[in-house]
């Protein structure tokens, strides 16, 4: 159980091609992480425009990261153009049987030079099992035309097989909320 967990201020080096994290877990060698709760987690503020604030790295081999609970808490970029979540997948599955339940995840800022629905909120790949509980994933970055599937990018991009990827009584609010007959748009929310 790890509870309270808050951590803020990220500045990248501009020399670095990882991005910077919150939280990481890293690709193990043999075994994995899992069963691990955290409650109330609180990152926010990024610096960079490279940042990731939760960061799962799976692991290439059958030992799956699993079962990894976040209860409340939110997760706030203070920048536009950034990531709250990234799991990547590095041949395996990179996540099983895990949950966000009532996080909200907020990308919000000043740096205007980022276009809304430039860039994915969440980019996740190669899930099972994963499920949003009444979370809420909004943007106050706002676009003034509808989604164009070929101009711009959804809040989150699923990648890979999909066993089990649920939003249950999650809310969302996209770029595209202001605009007239976009507010119920699916493919402005996933691309998968």
């Amino acid at each position: 159980l790890i509870s309270n967990m808050y951590a803020t201020g990220f500045v990248q080096d501009p020399n670095s091609v990882e991005p910077a994290t919150a939280f990481e877990i890293l690709q193990h060698n043999v075994d994995n992480c899992n069963h691990i709760t955290f409650i109330r987690p609180q990152f926010e503020t990024s610096n960079t425009t490279n940042y990731q604030a939760i960061r799962i790295n799976g692991n290439s081999h059958s030992s799956t990261h699993h079962n990894l609970h976040f209860y409340g808490g939110h997760i706030e970029t203070h920048r536009y153009g950034v990531q709250a979540i990234a799991l990547i997948n590095n041949g395996n599955w990179s996540l099983l049987q895990s949950s966000f339940n009532g996080v909200v995840f907020l990308e919000n800022g000043t740096n205007t030079e980022v276009p809304a629905a430039s860039t994915y909120l969440m980019d996740l790949s190669n899930c099972c099992e994963l499920s949003f509980n009444s979370c809420r994933i909004a943007t106050g970055n706002r676009q003034t035309v509808s989604f164009d599937p070929d101009a711009h990018k959804a809040m989150i991009h699923y990648t890979g097989t999909a066993a089990g990827l649920a939003f249950r009584d999650t809310y969302f609010v996209t770029p595209f909320a202001n605009v007239t007959g976009s507010t119920r748009n699916i493919y402005s929310v996933i691309d998968a």
